[in-house]
């Protein structure tokens, strides 16, 4: 049986722990050649990633709404991070780069030659991806603190 998200769960703001982390793991990857990605922070990253390409695929994925929230998301901050979204094409390769990365490095934790310029965007995606979180998050909050009223 396998564990299929709500939408909710995967939102940038749910990825405030994960974010961060790769974003630090994938630094250091780039300047010191080697990294340690725990292994849960690994798996929340690329399950993120999957969903979001999953959308795109050549087949419907298990779960729509999550794909598409999460492509959706990951469109947004791959905007914030490096600017105007050229074709769907550019996005959908630079996130295929991204999830390729993440699967080296749970088999193999050195950054070799051109894994490194993978690495320093991946870990700006991620950096903007922890940007986007504490956005929607505050946005979160105040849509609450409205319902409240």
């Amino acid at each position: 049986m396998s564990w299929t998200p709500t939408v909710g769960l995967m939102l940038p703001s749910r990825m405030q722990f994960t974010a961060p982390m790769m974003y630090d793991c994938l630094e250091t990857a780039v300047k010191e050649g080697t990294v340690e990605v725990p292994i849960n922070v690994l798996n929340c990253a690329t399950r993120f990633l999957d969903l979001a390409t999953a959308a795109v695929g050549p087949e419907t994925p298990e779960n729509p709404p999550a794909n598409t929230r999460a492509y959706a998301d990951a469109c947004a901050v791959y905007e914030l991070a490096f600017g105007k979204i050229k074709s769907r094409e550019v996005l959908d390769e630079a996130l295929d780069s991204y999830l390729s990365l993440l699967n080296t490095l749970a088999k193999n934790p050195v950054i070799i030659g051109e894994q490194k310029d993978s690495a320093r965007n991946t870990s700006r995606f991620f950096q903007y991806l922890q940007i986007k979180g504490a956005e929607d998050q505050c946005w979160e909050r105040h849509i609450d603190a409205a319902d409240d009223e």
